[in-house]
């Protein structure tokens, strides 16, 4: 799937009514991501998101983010991230202040300061969850 068709899915999913539910497709592999996004790194949460109103993009939760390691990006040590809140089938993500490690694809959106991300870029980073530990490892390798 080539840039533009993730970036279009990531904008229809963010403005789509929440009737309908999200549904993402998996990552092709660490290659792959970081082909197709333009930020991918291993963040943990440090503020409470806040409003935030982008002239490009409408409303959005913008969430203050420390990098624990950078894959691809512009920022090395801290980041503000932009995404929709989930409410259940908008595909959205909730982020809390140090509630754990997440791995974040983030896109630019033109006119825009900060990267965007969604639901289907992102994911929790937990010991069972084999699959994502095995893309960081591939990340990693890159």
């Amino acid at each position: 799937m080539n840039k533009s068709i993730i970036f279009s899915l990531l904008i229809s999913s963010m403005f789509s009514l929440n009737s309908f539910a999200c549904s993402c497709a998996d990552w092709e592999g660490a290659s792959t991501m970081l082909a197709e996004s333009d930020m991918v790194a291993l963040v943990v949460p440090t503020e409470e998101s806040k409003v935030y109103q982008s002239s490009a993009i409408g409303k959005m939760q913008k969430t203050g983010m420390k990098i624990v390691k950078r894959f691809k990006g512009k920022y090395k040590s801290f980041m503000y991230l932009l995404s929709e809140r989930n409410t259940g089938a908008n595909c959205g993500v909730n982020f809390n202040s140090y509630d754990g490690l997440w791995l974040v694809m983030g896109y630019k959106v033109p006119g825009e300061k900060y990267y965007v991300t969604g639901g289907c870029s992102v994911g929790f980073v937990t010991p069972e969850d084999t699959e994502l530990t095995k893309l960081i490892k591939e990340l990693g390798k890159l």
